[in-house]
């Protein structure tokens, strides 16, 4: 029977490679590279004005299971967070375990729920209560790993890293690699996760190490998702412009996190951030899902929190990166004010330093649905960088389009700012935090505090 079913996976990857998926929509053909903007993915609905959160179930509750997740969700809807990429929730290895749960990519049957955080039917009343709360699932996979003791290293030996006498070679005491060189890997592995899509309704995938797969592998492996389930949303842990034609949704802004650290905190800041973002101008597609993120398991247990690295910038930092052209994310803790590292191995809870961050996101993550200036790829509004009086420290742009504009004006210095817009339209923006109104009557003149941030939304009707 297993032969029967890798058999008919393997025959629908061929049909897959050999056909367009039905999701695909053609754009506006426009030059990048070598390539044109055509054929594109159409993404998902519910994308174009979401921000994601990142939900790791031993950290999210002291009890660190999927049920206690699942009764907290409300307070993240109620943040206005559109989707959520859940940490593996597969059971792991118990031969050479780190820690007392073991690590995350050191599945050892991709089946089952591991028993520390639930079982299957825990995980499908989650996804359901997630849907009943307006948010999607994303399942976090590891493409390019399993454990030493995963049952295909008994069953299914072929499609993993063997040496000449067909022994399993682990590439760390706990884990070993999967090998897409062999002909059935990439059927296996999508058999697993078309399981997952039809019979727990989760909403997509964010894929760990696709660079495992080659070109036509992942090519395969994206169409094949799209025709099992419409509306799949793909996001993969690569920095690649090229994947965006007809594989992924969306890609991790991997150098962003260290650039805005960097740009925070030097002279030269406001530049280098417009230096980034003309760079992402020129070498990514307009449609593209770019996740822009200040922090994320990698970066929390090996650099530090958000207040260890953006120390008095941090609302600055999160004011600009849920404005900007993105697709944000907010990693497990982080609208809580967590100040602690989490083991990644442990059921280690996040702590709730400081809770008025959550009316920060709320407001901004309210913006970005409610101003289609701010939508994520195509739908989003251009972005320009505004002159300034007095650019001493101060970073200001527009996000606008035909029918939305919102300004953001941030101060990266430690005195306050008297500042006036060089060029202000005939209209009048409010603020969303205060009563403060900027316009030509003005003369686009407003304060900034120490470190302070201000975004205001044009009121009237844009005109093009």
């Amino acid at each position: 029977m297993h032969k029967l079913l890798i058999f008919l996976f393997a025959t629908a990857l061929l049909a897959a490679c050999q056909e367009p998926p039905a999701s695909e929509a053609t754009s506006v053909a426009r030059t990048v590279g070598e390539r044109y903007e055509t054929d594109v993915l159409e993404h998902p609905e519910w994308s174009v004005d979401a921000a994601l959160y990142y939900l790791n179930f031993r950290h999210f509750t002291p009890a660190g299971t999927i049920a206690k997740a699942a009764d907290s969700l409300k307070v993240l809807s109620d943040m206005q967070v559109g989707g959520l990429i859940i940490s593996p929730p597969y059971q792991i290895g118990k031969e050479n375990r780190r820690g007392s749960l073991g690590d995350l990519r050191a599945i050892r049957n991709h089946r089952k729920v591991d028993e520390a955080l639930g079982d299957r039917v825990v995980f499908e009343q989650f996804v359901s209560r997630s849907h009943s709360l307006g948010m999607q699932v994303l399942l976090e996979w590891p493409l390019a790993y399993v454990s030493v003791d995963h049952g295909w290293t008994d069953t299914l030996r072929q499609v993993l890293i063997t040496d000449s006498l067909g022994k399993v070679i682990p590439v760390r005491e706990d884990l070993a690699r999967l090998n897409f060189d062999a002909d059935t890997t990439l059927a296996v592995v999508l058999n697993e996760l078309q399981l997952w899509l039809l019979q727990t309704d989760i909403d997509g995938f964010y894929f760990r190490n696709l660079n495992a797969l080659s070109d036509d592998q992942q090519l395969a492996l994206s169409s094949a998702l799209r025709s099992t389930k419409k509306q799949v949303m793909i996001i993969a842990d690569e920095d690649r412009p090229d994947l965006h034609y007809q594989i992924v949704d969306a890609t991790m802004a991997i150098d962003f996190p260290a650039m805005l650290e960097e740009s925070l905190f030097s002279e030269s800041g406001p530049d280098t951030l417009e230096k980034w973002m003309q760079r992402e101008r020129d070498e990514f597609i307009e449609s593209a899902y770019r996740v822009l993120y200040l922090s994320s398991p990698e970066l929390n247990a090996l650099e530090g929190t958000v207040p260890d690295r953006f120390g008095k910038l941090s609302r600055v930092a999160t004011v600009l990166y849920t404005t900007l052209h993105g697709l944000p994310m907010l990693y497990n803790g982080q609208a809580s004010g967590n100040t602690r590292a989490l083991s990644p191995y442990e059921s280690d809870t996040i702590r709730y330093d400081d809770l008025s961050l959550r009316k920060l996101y709320t407001k901004l993550f309210k913006l970005k649905r409610e101003e289609s200036a701010l939508r994520n790829g195509y739908g989003g509004g251009r972005y320009e960088r505004l002159e300034m009086a007095d650019e001493n420290g101060i970073f200001c742009f527009r996000r606008f389009n035909d029918e939305s504009e919102v300004v953001v004006a941030v101060n990266l210095s430690d005195r306050p700012a008297s500042l006036q817009l060089s060029k202000v339209p005939d209209a009048t923006y409010a603020s969303i935090f205060n009563s403060e109104v900027l316009s030509s009557f003005t003369n686009g003149a407003f304060d900034l505090a120490p470190y302070g941030y201000q975004v205001f939304v044009r009121t009237d009707k844009v005109i093009p």
